[in-house]
């Protein structure tokens, strides 16, 4: 595992959201299948793999600080609706 790297100012760093976001290694074997309710409390559901990272910050796909993606509250709001 890498805990630091050294990166040369000006360099581009570019992050595979749509695989980080589907990854086996971090979501489990089911990582690519649609469920919102593994975000939730609840049977079934292992809620280790959400708490891994508190907050909304494991889902990368709204970005974070301040270029946060404006619809994150209200896609995380519909997924508690649901």
């Amino acid at each position: 595992m890498i805990d630091s790297l050294f990166v040369r100012e000006g360099t581009v760093v570019r992050i595979p959201l749509g695989g980080v976001n589907i990854s086996e290694t971090l979501w489990g074997p089911d990582a690519g299948t649609f469920d919102p309710g593994r975000w939730l409390n609840g049977e079934g559901h292992q809620k280790g793999r959400r708490e891994k990272v508190p907050g909304y910050r494991n889902l990368l796909t709204f970005g974070a600080g301040p270029r946060l993606c404006p619809g994150r509250d209200l896609a995380v709001l519909e997924v508690k609706v649901w």
